[in-house]
């Protein structure tokens, strides 16, 4: 079957442009954000709707800069100081980040227990649906005071959950009501 193939105006096209300089990084939006160990900032170039039910995996502050499309995938970038990340949790899709400046450390809960590696510049891991995992900032580019991951998830309405011990965390600092799921 042949592609249907579109011819976009200049405008159309200028859509699909994101400049850095334009989009604004969040510090909040997620129920973890102003936890011990969990302070980063998220910058939300390509998104997609929360699931509904659920809480947006990249936050509900940081908008997407192109909304206009469903691309099956968000593109967001993580900048985070040595010792910050995110708790344990899943998605329901794919994940992947890619170490852009400074050094990551990256774990999983596996079948052997947690495993981990340790990502640098250009580094990559891609994360199976339904694998528990999390990550921290170990090192922050040389002159700067964080480190950057690209992260990308798939699909267009992508759920997250956070591990039962994370959520346990979160309930008893107020931060997830006791009868809501454990979904972020």
């Amino acid at each position: 079957m042949a592609i249907h193939v579109i011819k976009p105006t200049h405008a159309e096209m200028l859509r699909c442009v994101v400049r850095a300089s334009d989009v604004a990084g969040t510090w909040d939006g997620f129920p973890d954000s102003d936890m011990p160990g969990c302070r980063r900032q998220l910058f939300n170039y390509v998104g997609f709707a929360a699931p509904e039910g659920g809480i947006n995996p990249v936050g509900d502050t940081a908008r997407p800069a192109i909304r206009h499309l469903r691309p099956g995938f968000g593109v967001a970038f993580v900048k985070a100081e040595p010792g910050q990340g995110v708790p344990f949790h899943a998605h329901d899709t794919n994940e992947t980040f890619m170490g852009l400046g400074g050094k990551y450390r990256v774990e999983w809960e596996g079948a052997e227990g947690v495993g981990h590696v340790i990502i640098g510049k250009y580094d990559l891991i891609s994360f199976p649906p339904g694998v528990q995992r999390r990550f921290e900032c170990l090192e922050a580019e040389p002159g700067e005071s964080t480190a950057t991951l690209l992260g990308v998830v798939g699909g267009d309405e992508p759920k997250a959950e956070y591990s039962p011990e994370a959520a346990e965390w979160l309930r008893a600092a107020g931060k997830l009501p006791a009868e809501q799921p454990v979904e972020a």
